[in-house]
């Protein structure tokens, strides 16, 4: 036993010290590369890998001011991953869940009752709230199937079924009752318990959990006020059209507690949203007059909008610029030049398998959770990155207001699912799944399809034409994304926005930009670079 012990200890001695030898080389080379950085002229050529929201905003910017761009994406068209089918959300004063001292108690009981079991005190709220005296279930219901067209991240068909109501108006409610309290909003995949790469990740979010709270939060909103004023002036340049609306927020609180301290949160912070009665907010969105809840917050700036057509208008706007598109192939390598710059990008067909070398000045990586990729070769094996996977489902709304939103609704715990109208369609999204796993979990949706048959029965005009996508989002370990040189001077970093990718790119495009011609920001790029995460 003393020998097990004594060579485990000196494994962990080995595995610490490694550990240690790898943070000092990388923080000397990330230094080194700041230091080496050369700011772009116009005219010089820019590879920039991936062709969703993220890296369709930093070519719009960096063709804007005058370099010429190269986009590089693995699939055959633009937004076809993580900006394929996201909620559309542009809010304001939307809470995103960065690390701070609350996020971090909030995530140790989401673990603790994912490894262990149990339920969260919560869901004992739901059915007071979410039921009514006329229960959702005893409205008329027409089963039916709703039918997977497509899942863009696994790019193959499934049918899934809708569980059918039993006829029976008690069997209704106890059904109902059965899905609603057992719906989870968050998973974790145990497996990731043994994967040092997540430990890493995890002890970033520790760390930086208990360190600057209140100026990470006081950042989120100078970078959500920001990047949806430069949103607003690329619309307004680009003409683009993508179901685009400032219709407003409902956030839906089932829990008292919880609606008046956002309350009196609303009312202190004199932002524009406003707590609402639930008599109100069934007024403003007559679909919502079936259930009982505590309250609601209207955020009157808030605005929805296809992401997916927005870039694809992205893509026309850019092409008339003189950028230029290389979509089914999948960038592999970066290649150095004798001063370790990179002079060229490795990339390979998907189709045929051949490869080929992109001639290049910079490189802006905006892989999402592959952004690490293209960098092993050159060192960098690792980025504070992990997949936090999303649903939706998304089909041709029903135009009764009483029958489908026509609104952008949130509800809160237990459910956490965002509905959007976005132009004629409507799209239901949850889920926050934190795994490695490529292949989506068909049990996710099945209970995503469920839930939506018992609360809005009758949104989709055509149940079979529904389309289902699952996203793998880019979630740092402070919420916050990475706009930063990387360990090679002339090769940076636009990634990492998690589910917020919509919301923030347009600021940090601009942020990428002005790095790039070393321009000042407005924005602090303490809270965006690589190097202020602690392990690396």
């Amino acid at each position: 036993m003393k020998v097990y012990r004594n060579i485990s200890a000196l494994i962990l001695t080995g595995w610490t010290t490694g550990q240690i030898i790898h943070q000092f080389r990388m923080r000397r080379a990330l230094k080194a590369s700041t230091d080496a950085f050369v700011p772009a002229k116009p005219g010089q050529k820019v590879v920039i890998l991936g062709a969703g929201i993220a890296g369709l905003t930093a070519a719009y910017e960096l063709a804007d001011a005058g370099l010429e761009v190269v986009v590089v994406d693995r699939r055959n068209a633009v937004a076809l991953e993580t900006s394929a089918a996201n909620a559309g959300t542009l809010n304001y004063k939307a809470r995103t869940v960065v690390a701070s001292p609350d996020t971090l108690l909030f995530a140790f009981k989401k673990l603790w009752h994912v490894v262990f079991g149990g339920k969260h005190h919560y869901q004992r709220f739901i059915l007071s709230r979410l039921n009514s005296d006329k229960t959702i279930g005893e409205q008329e219901h027409k089963p039916g199937n709703i039918a997977s067209d497509s899942m863009s991240s696994v790019n193959q068909d499934k049918s899934l079924e809708v569980t059918t109501v039993n006829e029976d108006s008690t069997n209704q409610s106890e059904d109902q009752h059965n899905i609603l309290k057992n719906f989870k909003y968050f998973f974790f995949e145990r497996q990731l318990l043994v994967s040092l790469d997540f430990w890493k990740w995890a002890g970033n979010f520790l760390l930086m959990a208990l360190t600057r709270p209140d100026e990470r939060r006081h950042f989120v909103d100078c970078l959500t006020e920001e990047s949806l004023a430069v949103f607003e002036q690329t619309r307004a340049r680009t003409r683009a059209k993508f179901d685009f609306r400032r219709a407003g927020s409902l956030y839906i609180y089932a829990e008292e507690d919880s609606f008046h301290q956002h309350a009196r949160e609303a009312l202190l912070a004199g932002d524009g949203a406003a707590a609402v009665t639930p008599a109100k907010a069934k007024e403003m969105e007559p679909s919502l007059s079936s259930f009982t809840f505590a309250g609601a917050i209207y955020g009157q700036f808030d605005g929805v909008g296809n992401c997916q057509q927005f870039c694809k208008a992205m893509e026309v706007y850019l092409s008339r610029k003189g950028v230029s598109f290389t979509f089914g192939h999948a960038a592999t390598d970066v290649i150095l030049d004798q001063n370790g710059k990179a002079c060229a990008i490795s990339i390979t067909d998907q189709h045929t398998g051949s490869t080929k070398e992109l001639s290049c000045d910079y490189v802006v990586v905006s892989c999402a959770c592959e952004s690490f990729i293209p960098l092993k070769t050159s060192g960098l094996s690792w980025l504070p990155i992990i997949p936090v996977r999303g649903y939706s489902l998304s089909g041709l709304a029903n135009v009764n207001p009483n029958q489908c939103p026509s609104n952008y609704l949130l509800f809160e715990h237990p459910i956490e699912m965002a509905v959007t109208r976005l132009g004629n369609q409507i799209r239901f999204s949850s889920y926050a799944e934190i795994t490695t796993a490529l292949e989506p979990v068909e049990e996710r949706m099945k209970d995503l399809i469920t839930l939506i048959d018992q609360l809005f029965p009758e949104a989709f005009q055509d149940k079979t034409a529904v389309i289902s996508w699952v996203g793998r989002r880019p979630m740092t370990a402070d919420a916050l994304p990475i706009v930063s040189v990387t360990h090679l001077p002339n090769v940076l970093l636009h990634t990492g926005h998690g589910a917020d990718g919509w919301r923030w790119s347009h600021a940090t495009a601009r942020h990428l930009r002005n790095i790039m011609f070393g321009q000042k920001n407005s924005l602090s790029h303490h809270y965006l670079s690589l190097s202020r995460f602690w392990l690396l």
